[in-house]
């Protein structure tokens, strides 16, 4: 069902981030995955209600959509029951998910929601894909809009995959820009704006390692430059 959305091993994702004032795309190379599956139920909730902002937790106190680690990243697809369930996501206002207005209410309109009978529990919709990196991950809120009180539930089918990263176009690990379109152009990398429109910032844990990137792409560029008068001189005397 799910087999042709999962990525690749040996293939790049790009995630559309804030850093610092500038929104920019950051690199992982992903190399190995391992498959996972896990229900979370939410407590009862009558009709009309909401089960209120939630950060998924397991009876560990495991953060459930959180990967383990800084070098790992999650892909999930999400089933939803029951099918008069609404599900909202928080990344990490309630405006910045699916909503094509600046106001979102988490009510019956459904308006930025994700329903249960488009992406049941057994069988998710394609737009119900996740990406989480560590220690950034959505909240869910879940509005009853079936005539019964409900134990609602979402179904989380999930690819774990080991990272090397984060990197920044330039960066010789990756490659430049034209590279990096050319392997989105052979289905090689993966691009992804996975918190909303208007990207989030990339947490703090990163930053080192994506310094060090920075400075591998700008020392490529600087020694790119230098040599380019010496093959000028060559050519010329030819």
């Amino acid at each position: 069902m799910l087999d042709d959305l999962w990525v690749p091993e040996g293939s790049l994702l790009g995630v559309r981030l804030k850093v610092g004032t500038r929104n920019e795309t950051i690199w992982w190379r992903l190399l190995g995955r391992e498959f996972a599956d896990y229900t979370y139920s939410f407590a009862s909730t009558v009709r009309g209600s909401t089960t209120g902002w939630i950060d998924l937790q397991d009876a560990n106190s495991n953060y459930i959509l959180n990967p383990i680690r800084q070098d790992v990243v999650n892909q999930f697809y999400v089933g939803v029951y029951p099918a008069g369930s609404l599900l909202y996501l928080q990344y990490p206002s309630g405006i910045d998910r699916n909503a094509l207005t600046g106001y979102r209410p988490v009510d019956s309109s459904g308006n930025g929601a994700l329903r249960g009978r488009e992406s049941p529990i057994d069988s998710p919709s394609r737009k119900s894909e996740l990406w989480t990196i560590h220690n950034l991950r959505p909240r869910m809120n879940i509005y009853n809009d079936y005539p019964l009180t409900i134990v609602a539930q979402v179904r989380l089918y999930a690819m774990m995959y080991s990272v090397e990263g984060p990197f920044v176009a330039g960066d010789p690990e990756i490659g430049d820009r034209d590279y990096l379109r050319k392997l989105l152009d052979d289905r090689k990398a993966k691009l992804t704006s996975i918190y909303g429109v208007d990207p989030v910032a990339i947490p703090s844990e990163f930053m080192p390692a994506l310094a060090e990137s920075r400075n591998r792409a700008n020392n490529r560029s600087t020694e790119a430059e230098s040599t380019a008068p010496a093959f000028a001189s060559v050519f010329a005397r030819v």
